[in-house]
């Protein structure tokens, strides 16, 4: 709750503003923030964190009477408070979120999923029918998604013609596996960044929505992907092995894009974009 993060040692909603009259230099590289604070007057840091400080604990306790879905209206409440997200105390954001997983968390029995791995692996098809995925899609489809909001693993697996009882180790080789399917091939859902596929710059390792996935199958699965996610953010035991750059996470928290997510995805369409910047300076009309 956010009170009991108030009452933690080292919390900044109790952190006496006094105590950023100075700021020491530890041998940490300097950000430009940290030197323009640290050029600042000792009686403006005390006041502006006062203000953020105050601000941070209206905050803990007004968030939940806000809608904040409308992110992208910026002249609702919620709107506002989403664009303000770089004041907010990391520990404010993690104990609002707690509430919410606490009071939405559903006791009910884990609902049980029968899965094929033989099939998934030896009748492999271009349109990933016969994956995991597919098959733990069309079964959790069925249910409601208030059913999977549970505090432990969502649902508990059972893979066919395996002996094994699912506590806790056949659903974490499920989401595994079906993580490896997502950054195989064998789904047609993600593809390697460019950086990866040619061999230059940052991040050749993650991967990118295929924008050709359009399909309502392919659409369905996506969306299932994303109950994944929510999952995650709500159980210890879902555990997601994916590689995607910020390109992706900045929008799905619409957070605004730079040119830096574009350069750690595609270095050669950075570069080019580049040149055509300065093109008038190499006398180019």
């Amino acid at each position: 709750s956010s009170s009991s993060s108030a009452d933690r040692p080292g919390s900044a909603l109790t952190l006496r503003p006094a105590l950023l009259a100075s700021l020491s230099h530890d041998g940490a590289p300097s950000s430009s923030d940290r030197r323009a604070l640290q050029a600042s007057a000792a009686e403006a840091r005390c006041a502006r964190f006062v203000l953020i400080q105050r601000f941070n604990a209206l905050l803990a306790h007004l968030a939940p009477l806000v809608h904040s879905s409308r992110e992208h209206e910026a002249h609702t409440l919620g709107g506002r408070l989403c664009l303000l997200r770089g004041v907010v105390f990391l520990e404010v954001k993690q104990a609002l979120l707690q509430r919410f997983v606490t009071s939405t968390a559903k006791d009910a029995d884990a609902p049980q999923v029968l899965l094929n791995r033989l099939r998934a692996l030896s009748k492999q098809s271009p349109d990933g029918s016969h994956t995991l995925l597919a098959q733990l899609q069309e079964q959790l489809s069925l249910l409601h998604p208030r059913a999977l909001c549970r505090a432990d693993k969502a649902f508990r697996v059972n893979f066919v013609g395996e002996a094994a009882d699912d506590h806790g180790g056949p659903y974490r080789e499920a989401i595994t596996q079906i993580c490896g399917e997502l950054q195989s091939g064998q789904l047609p859902l993600l593809l390697r960044c460019p950086n990866g596929r040619h061999g230059v710059g940052a991040g050749r390792d993650v991967y990118l929505p295929r924008p050709a996935a359009s399909s309502a199958r392919e659409l369905g699965w996506f969306r299932f992907v994303g109950q994944l996610l929510g999952l995650a953010l709500r159980q210890k035991e879902t555990q997601l092995p994916l590689n995607l750059p910020s390109l992706v996470w900045k929008q799905l928290v619409s957070q605004p894009l730079d040119e830096s997510d574009l350069r750690g995805t595609d270095e050669l369409c950075w570069q080019s974009l580049q040149k055509l910047r300065t093109i008038d300076q190499e006398g180019v009309d």
